[in-house]
C-alpha cells in the first residue's frame, strides 16, 4: 500500500469515527431530553432535579453535564427540539404548494404536536410563567423566533399582493392563539371533547379556511 492510499484510508476511518460520534451524541441527547421532559412534566420544573433526570434516563449525573449546563439549558433544548425545529422545518420548505396548503401544514403540525403532548408541556409552560428568567429565556429562544418566522412569511405575502394589508404582529398572534386555545380547550374537555376522534388533517383544513376567508384579498 502506497502512502497516498494509506492517508486516504485513514481519512475514511476518521470520517466514520466522526459520524459514529455524532450519531451517539444525538442518541444520548435524545435520551436525556426525553427523560427531562418526563421529569419536568411529572414534578414541575422547580422541583425536578438533575439526579431525577439522570435516574429516568438510566445514566450518571455527570453525563448530563457533558451535554447541558443545567435545568434551564435542558428546558431550552427541549423547546428547540420539540417546538422550534419541527416548525422551522415547515417554514423553510416554504409555500411551494400554495399559501393554503402551507398554512394547513403548519396548523396540522402544531395540532399533532399539541394534542399529543399538551399534558407533558402544559406543566412546563406553567412553570415558565412563574419564573422571570425562564419566561425571558422562553420568549427569546422559543416564542420570538417562531413569531419572526411567521411575520416574515405573512409580510412577504402582503407585499406580493396575495394577502390584504393586516398588521403582521396581530395576524401571527391571532393564528398562534387559535392553535394554542384549541389545545387548551381540548385538554380541559378531556375525553368528552367533540374533537377527540376527529381527523386532524380535516381540523387543520377547517381552521385554515377560517384564517383565509379573513386574510385573502377578494378576487
Amino acid at each position: 500500500m502506497n502512502e497516498r492510499s494509506f492517508i486516504y484510508l485513514g481519512m475514511i476511518a476518521m470520517v466514520k469515527r466522526e459520524d459514529r460520534k455524532k450519531q451517539l451524541t444525538g442518541q444520548r441527547q435524545k435520551q436525556i431530553l426525553e427523560a427531562a421532559l418526563h421529569i419536568f412534566s411529572k414534578y414541575g420544573f422547580d422541583r425536578a432535579t438533575i439526579p431525577d433526570i439522570a435516574r429516568q434516563a438510566g445514566i450518571a449525573v455527570g453525563t448530563i453535564y457533558n451535554y447541558y449546563d443545567g435545568k434551564r439549558d435542558l428546558l431550552v433544548a427541549i423547546t428547540n427540539k420539540y417546538v422550534i425545529e419541527p416548525f422551522a422545518g415547515i417554514v423553510k420548505r416554504g409555500n411551494a404548494e400554495g399559501d393554503t396548503a402551507f398554512i394547513a401544514a403548519i396548523m396540522e403540525n402544531r395540532l399533532n404536536f399539541g394534542l399529543d403532548n399538551i399534558s407533558k408541556f402544559l406543566p412546563i409552560f406553567n412553570e415558565v410563567q412563574k419564573d422571570e428568567e425562564l419566561r425571558r429565556n422562553y420568549n427569546e429562544n422559543v416564542l420570538r423566533p417562531i413569531m419572526n418566522m411567521m411575520e416574515s412569511f405573512v409580510t412577504s405575502r402582503m407585499k406580493s399582493g396575495a394577502f390584504r394589508e393586516i398588521d403582521p404582529h396581530i395576524l401571527t398572534r391571532a393564528i398562534g392563539g387559535m392553535v394554542i386555545g384549541f389545545m387548551i380547550l381540548y385538554r380541559i374537555e378531556g375525553d368528552k371533547s367533540p374533537i377527540h376522534n376527529m381527523d386532524r388533517q380535516k381540523m387543520a383544513g377547517e381552521m385554515t379556511g377560517i384564517v383565509f376567508r379573513g386574510i385573502q384579498k377578494e378576487p
